[in-house]
Order: C-alpha cells, then sequence, then structure tokens
C-alpha cells in the first residue's frame, strides 16, 4: 500500500468514526429528550444509534460525557446565533435590537427543541460532572444581556437607575418560561407557535409593561 492510498484510509476511518460519534449524539439527544437523562441508559443509546457497544466506548467514557458534549455544542451554537452585538444610537434601535435577540433565540431553541427540552427537564441534583454545564449556559446568557443592557445604558438608551443585573434575570427568566410553555409544555400551543407575533409582544411587555394608559 503506497502513502497515497494510506492517506485515503486514514481519512475514510477518521470520517466514520465522526459519523459514528454523530449518530452517537443524535440518537442520544432524541432518547434524553423523551425519556429524560436517568431513565435514559447505555445500551438504549446503542439500539437507537443502530450501533456498537464497543463503538459507543471508543467514543465516550459513559452517558454522562455524551451529555456534556451535546450540552457544549447547545451552548456554542446558541452564542453563535445571538453574537450580534448592540450597535445602537437610538431607542428604537435598542428595541428592534432586543427582538432580534428574542427572535433568534425562540428560533434557535425551537429548531433544537430535542436539546432545548433536555435542558427544560432535568430535574435539580445533578450530577457534578453535568450541573457546571447548565450553569455556565445560564451564566453566559445572563452575561450577554448585562453587557449588552450597560451598553445601552452608557449610550443613554435605558435609565440610568436600572439594575442591569436584575433585568437581565427577569427577561431570561421570562424567555425561558415563554419557550417552555408554546415549545413544550402545551401541545396546542406549540401548533400555533407563531414566533415573530410572540417576539412582539414579548418585547412589548418589557419595554412598555401590561397597564392599560391612564
Amino acid at each position: 500500500m503506497n502513502v497515497s492510498d494510506c492517506w485515503d484510509e486514514s481519512m475514510r476511518r477518521s470520517i466514520q468514526k465522526d459519523l459514528r460519534r454523530e449518530q452517537l449524539l443524535n440518537a442520544a439527544a432524541r432518547l434524553f429528550s423523551g425519556k429524560g437523562f436517568y431513565n435514559t441508559y447505555v445500551d438504549d443509546i446503542i439500539k437507537e444509534a443502530g450501533i456498537g457497544k464497543g463503538t459507543f466506548y471508543r467514543n465516550f467514557k459513559n452517558k454522562e460525557e455524551l451529555f456534556v458534549e451535546l450540552l457544549s455544542r447547545f451552548l456554542l451554537n446558541w452564542q453563535e446565533s445571538v453574537s450580534l452585538g448592540v450597535d445602537c444610537t437610538t431607542r428604537q434601535d435598542y428595541v428592534r435590537y432586543i427582538k432580534r435577540i428574542a427572535r433568534e433565540s425562540f428560533l434557535f431553541f425551537r429548531d433544537h427543541n430535542d436539546l432545548s427540552n433536555l435542558y427544560f427537564r432535568l430535574a435539580p441534583g445533578l450530577s457534578a460532572v453535568i450541573e457546571p454545564y447548565l450553569l455556565n449556559f445560564e451564566h453566559l446568557m445572563l452575561d450577554i444581556l448585562i453587557e449588552d443592557f450597560s451598553k445601552a445604558q452608557a449610550l443613554g438608551l435605558i435609565a440610568k437607575k436600572a439594575d442591569a443585573r436584575l433585568a437581565a434575570n427577569m427577561i431570561a427568566g421570562a424567555f425561558f418560561r415563554v419557550h417552555y410553555y408554546y415549545c413544550l409544555m402545551d401541545s396546542d400551543a406549540s401548533r400555533s407557535y407563531d414566533i415573530d407575533h410572540i417576539v412582539e409582544q414579548f418585547t412589548d411587555y418589557l419595554f412598555t409593561g401590561i397597564l392599560a394608559a391612564d
């Protein structure tokens, strides 16, 4: 076998390994989403993926390691989808910016429903391996919101007295709850889930409140 043949064989094996890994990750995401983390076992993942046990353990030590990779990917992909940055000169610019962030986030969570289901349905008391990744996701979202909020304050688009950290927690909490209800909890609502309408209402309540005008 010449050098070229060795290179081709090495590439083929590498590609095949990557494909097997993706099969395992996709199968695990479906099972974790439907059955929950604790009720899904390695044997279930192997069966769902149609892959041998040896292949699983050549890629992952256990289901926790696999789950951590799913969460890491989810975090990175979400961050890329909303990495827009504040570039505003007027209040209207800032409102449009928040609408874009909200819309991109709602779309991302809807389009990654298996993984978002994992996030929302995991109970407290997770293993020490997994919990830091969930906390990291929440902290990243809050950090992005706080940074953008503070920039808007510096530009005079938001009142100086507003507490950026409190506002970020309120916005993130409201976002998670809205997505959980419309995409994961209420099947009737999910069928009529209009993201553009939700974003308009979400930002309207955020900036003007729900009280009737005097």
